[in-house]
C-alpha cells in the first residue's frame, strides 16, 4: 500500500515539476527555512501554496494563483496535509495505524508497510507515535510481542513487493528490531 501511494505520488511530483517552469514574484522571506534557489516550485507546489496562504500578503496569494493557474476561491481546498481538497493522513498518522494495527493481530501488508517506514522512522518513533495517536490502547510491551508474533500473517498471501524483498526477510527484520529495542 504505502509503496504503491509513494510511487503515484513521485509520479505526480515529476509531472507536475516538469510543467511548472520561472519563479513567482513572491518575497524569498516567506521560505526562510529552505533555500529559495532550489525549490521546484512543480514538486512542492502544495507546500508553496499553503505557505503563501499561512504567511503572504493578499498580492503575494494573488501571484501564486496566478502562477499556478487557480482561483484565489481554491486555496481553501488547498491546505498542508490535503491533495486536491482530500483531507491525506501524513506518514505520521500512517506510522502510528499501522502499528495499531499490528498490534491486534496485524496481516502481513501491515509489517510490510512498516518495514517500508523503517526508512524513514526508528521502532521507537513508530512507538511513540502510537502512544501520542492511540494512548488508550498503547501498551509498549504488548505492541512489541505483536511486532514479532506472525501467527495470523503467517496463513495470509504475501502482497507483491516491488523490491525484491520476501515475508522471511521482513519477519528477520522485526525480531532484530524489538531483540534491539528490548536491550
Amino acid at each position: 500500500m504505502l509503496q504503491g501511494y509513494y510511487e503515484v505520488e513521485q509520479c505526480k511530483k515529476n509531472r507536475l515539476s516538469s510543467l511548472i517552469t520561472g519563479i513567482p514574484n513572491i518575497r524569498r522571506i516567506l521560505f526562510w527555512d529552505t533555500d529559495f534557489d532550489k525549490i521546484d516550485w512543480g514538486k512542492n507546489r502544495n507546500f508553496v501554496i499553503a505557505r503563501v496562504i499561512e504567511r503572504g500578503n493578499r498580492e503575494e496569494q494573488e501571484e501564486i494563483a496566478r502562477f499556478y493557474g487557480i482561483r484565489l476561491s481554491d486555496f481553501k481546498k488547498i491546505k498542508k496535509g490535503y491533495i486536491d481538497g482530500i483531507r491525506m493522513a501524513s506518514l505520521d498518522d500512517i506510522a502510528a495505524m499501522k502499528i495499531n494495527a499490528i498490534s491486534r493481530g496485524g496481516r502481513k501488508k501491515d509489517f510490510w508497510d512498516v518495514h517500508k517506514l523503517l526508512e524513514r522512522y526508528t521502532i521507537g518513533d513508530m512507538l511513540d507515535l502510537h502512544k501520542l495517536r492511540h494512548p488508550w490502547e498503547h501498551d509498549e510491551g504488548q505492541v512489541l510481542k505483536s511486532l514479532i508474533d506472525f501467527s495470523e500473517a503467517n496463513g495470509m498471501e504475501a502482497p507483491v513487493c516491488l523490491e525484491g524483498k520476501d515475508w522471511d526477510e521482513i519477519k528477520l527484520t522485526f525480531i532484530d528490531l524489538v531483540q534491539d529495542y528490548d536491550n
